[in-house]
Formats: structure tokens, C-alpha cells, sequence
């Protein structure tokens, strides 16, 4: 069945919001992908093409603040609302199963959410921070500065990083933070640094009953994360660097597809 593109109501603390969603149903087994800082739900398209994913629905969607999502100005963009409200949307689908994975930022969003998720099968994070002081030199120099600082450079820096710089993957990454809310950028970036910092994102990850890790080959998360983790729960992908759904979705794809299989 073809994916669709749609609009997806939620309300949280009486107020109306709209997420841009791409999904497909397949089964009552729902696999939900949550993006990174400045990502989109296309972070994720490759997957609704998968092979390896076709016995499956999906479901991407664009945070609160990012890609086509609604960008309110009153929301506080904390990582924890953020949660509660992906976990109002994948409670409206009433899947049987619900595999949740998050990538970067996503996992954060992603493990806060999972108290909060009816029929939850797993939560697998995908190069996401569990580790304090681990958000990365460029986040924590984002978080730290006055909103209006950011507000002045933020765009000159995207629009320039988007043309010029040689990755292809930090050149759409560039293009896709371009259509955020930048007071959603600026309040995000803080909340995961101080998230991070918390040291509460590595005992939630570790409690779960069901989970895995899947890192990238060339990312930091090989070694200020995979070294706390049980070694029986992580996988590393190939060829990678931080956006390893980009640079090599066959194995990131068929990877999530196996760790469900054996779960």
C-alpha cells in the first residue's frame, strides 16, 4: 500500500496542534521513526521503499516546530512535551505492536515517550545521545548563546551551509533545518543539552525491557555511548557517519527489520 501525506490533529494541554505525517498501513504492527535536530520525517523516506520493511506499517512525522508540522510560538519546544505529544499521535493509530526508533534528537523525544505509548513492543535508538557532556561541541555552542544571537546567524549559517558545504548529507540536513521554526531550533537545542546533561537518558534507556542500539560506524557515539551498553543490544552500521539512515539505509533498514524479528 502507497504512503500518504496528511495532517494529524493532536491536542495537549487543551490546545489544538497539527504534525505533518507520512504513513502507511500495512498491519497492526507499527513502526514509528522520530528525526534528529533539524531533521524531517524524510530523513526516514527510504523506508517506506524497504524491502526489508514491507510487513509493516509506518509512520514518520515531523515534530512541533519542524518540516511542515504547525510552529507555535507559545510552546516550549522542551523535549518532554514534544514526547507526550508524539505519544498522543501513535496512540491514535491503535497498533497492536508499536516499534518506536529515534534518531539524534529523536531518541531523546523517543525514550521520554515511551511511558506514555500504549503497546509498546520496543524502543530502539538510533546514534542518539545517552551519555552527559555527549550533545556535541556545535550543540552545546547553539544552546549557550541568546536567543537573538541565534535568531541573527542561524539563517546565514544554514543558507550557506546548505550550497557549500562538501557532504551531501550536512547539505540537506542544512536545508531541512531551513524550514524549522528557529525559536523551535533554539529551545530544542537547549532542552536536549540540558537533557543530555541530566544524566537521566542512560538509566531510562538501560530499563526498558525491550531495546536496542544502533550506531553509526564513523559517528562519536561509537565510543562515548556503545562502551556503556550492553554488547548483546547494539549494531553498527556501515559505512555511516551520524545520519546513518543516509548514508546506508539498506543496512539501517535491514537492521531494524532483524532486530524485531529476533525481539
Amino acid at each position: 500500500m502507497n504512503s500518504q501525506l496528511r495532517e494529524l490533529p493532536v491536542v495537549y494541554k487543551g490546545k489544538s496542534y497539527s504534525l505533518s505525517i507520512r504513513y502507511r498501513k500495512t498491519s497492526k504492527n507499527l513502526i514509528v521513526f522520530l528525526h534528529g535536530w533539524g531533521g524531517t520525517k524524510e530523513s526516514f523516506a527510504d523506508a517506506f521503499s524497504s524491502a526489508a520493511l514491507t510487513g509493516y506499517s509506518i509512520c514518520a512525522m515531523d515534530f512541533l516546530g519542524f518540516g511542515k508540522s504547525e510552529k507555535p510560538r507559545d510552546f516550549s519546544y522542551d523535549l518532554l512535551d514534544q514526547a507526550k505529544i508524539v505519544a498522543e499521535a501513535v496512540n491514535s493509530f491503535k497498533a497492536e505492536k508499536v516499534y518506536l526508533v529515534g534518531h539524534s534528537m529523536g531518541g531523546g523525544i523517543g525514550l521520554l515517550a515511551v511511558p506514555f505509548i500504549k503497546n509498546l513492543a520496543m524502543f530502539i535508538g538510533a546514534d542518539n545521545n545517552l551519555a552527559p557532556n555527549g550533545s556535541g561541541y556545535d550543540a552545546r555552542l547553539a544552546s549557550k548563546q541568546p536567543l537573538w544571537v541565534f535568531q541573527y546567524f542561524a539563517p546565514s549559517v544554514l543558507a550557506l551551509t546548505s550550497r557549500l558545504h562538501p557532504n551531501r548529507d550536512v547539505r540537506t540536513w542544512s536545508k531541512w533545518s531551513r524550514e524549522a521554526s528557529q525559536l523551535g531550533l533554539y529551545r530544542s537545542i537547549r532542552s536536549l543539552a540540558d537533557w543530555s546533561d541530566s544524566g537521566e537518558l542512560l538509566p531510562r534507556f538501560e530499563a526498558l525491557p525491550r531495546k536496542a542500539y544502533i550506531y553509526s560506524e564513523n559517528g562519536k557515539r561509537k565510543k562515548d555511548v556503545v562502551p556503556k551498553l550492553d554488547e548483546t543490544i547494539t549494531y553498527e552500521i556501515p559505512c555511516s557517519g551520524h545520519a546513518l539512515m543516509l548514508d546506508n539505509p539498506s543496512d539501517f533498514y535491514g537492521t531494524i527489520a532483524r532486530i524485531i524479528r529476533e525481539a
